[in-house]
């Protein structure tokens, strides 16, 4: 497996080897099933993690000396923004939980002209299980990776995906999505396009949490950090 990129920085291109399984993919107005992969993660590269020094180890768990008990800072203002109870309690934040959000570029070997992108989310921990249940089911060799990120929920940035295509008349189904033959999007385009929705739905939970902020500001004179 070999990662190259072009020169939009948002458009991240896995080689695959050459398998012997091949897959055909449903004619557009037949069902897709869609793939219940509602799992959580973020990505597990175990040749990455084989190149991890113990120096990079090491700064990972070393405390941020700007901002001592930096977590339990954070604890501490999310509870007062939002209004709950403050509770003693360890951080039980949890990095094999964090979700990705992905897009594959699929090929229909019966029909190489129809365009079609498969949407799927998951965990760490499941994640790299979750693709290769995705080939498959399709082929290896039908397709290769477009976008992945991490995201606050899979199933809403998928939702959000398929709203905006399906907004653009695009056959959309499960996790399926394809354009029209006459539409001029192709793998770069769509690729820029979930990008600004990816910065979209950044940006909703941002602007709530200083809407939160600012209200709670507006009624007391506590400090919101610890």
């Amino acid at each position: 497996m070999s990662l190259s990129s072009t020169t939009n920085p948002n458009v991240f291109i896995i080689n695959q080897a050459s398998q012997p399984e091949e897959s055909i993919l449903p004619d557009s107005n037949n069902t897709v099933a869609p793939m219940e992969t509602e799992i959580k993660g973020e990505l597990d590269d175990s040749s990455e993690a084989s190149e991890m020094t113990t120096t990079t180890e090491e700064v990972i768990n070393t405390p941020n000396s700007a901002y001592p008990d930096l977590e339990k800072r954070l604890e501490t203002y999310m509870r007062r923004v939002f209004c709950l109870k403050e509770i003693e309690t360890t951080n039980e934040y949890d990095p094999k939980e964090v979700e990705y959000f992905g897009v594959l570029s699929l090929t229909d070997v019966r029909a190489p002209r129809r365009k079609l992108w498969y949407m799927y989310y998951a965990t760490t921990e499941q994640l790299d299980r979750t693709v290769d249940r995705i080939h498959r089911k399709y082929g290896q060799r039908n397709m290769y990776e477009l976008f992945r990120k991490p995201v606050y929920s899979g199933a809403g940035m998928r939702s959000r995906v398929k709203n905006h295509f399906g907004g653009l008349r695009w056959y959309v189904k499960g996790n399926v999505l394809e354009a029209p033959p006459d539409s001029s999007y192709n793998d770069e385009k769509v690729v820029n396009t979930i990008a600004d929705l990816y910065r979209a739905e950044r940006r909703k939970y941002y602007d709530y949490l200083l809407y939160r902020n600012n209200l709670y500001t507006t009624w007391t004179y506590q400090h919101l950090n610890a």
